[in-house]
């Protein structure tokens, strides 16, 4: 969308804000973590957005964490 992410209303997840596909999808599990930032109300996931498709570029897919932990090495990933 034009915030980055998709979340789970309209204004951050509609087609015509060039949001991602299935981002109001059911969410999956999540796994552990911690330490980092958050964003309510966001549904995305790594099923959802395929990164070993797109080698792992989390901001070709505008994945909703891309501005947080696109410059990570990709070992963290």
């Amino acid at each position: 969308s034009q915030y980055g992410y998709c979340g789970t209303t309209d204004d951050y997840c509609s087609p015509s804000k060039n949001c991602q596909s299935n981002c109001q999808g059911g969410g999956g599990g999540g796994g552990g973590g911690g330490g980092g930032e958050s964003a309510s109300n966001v549904r995305a996931t790594y099923h959802y957005y395929q990164p070993e498709q797109h080698g792992w570029d989390l901001n070709a897919v505008s994945a909703y964490c891309s501005t947080w932990d696109a410059g990570k090495p990709y070992s963290w990933r």
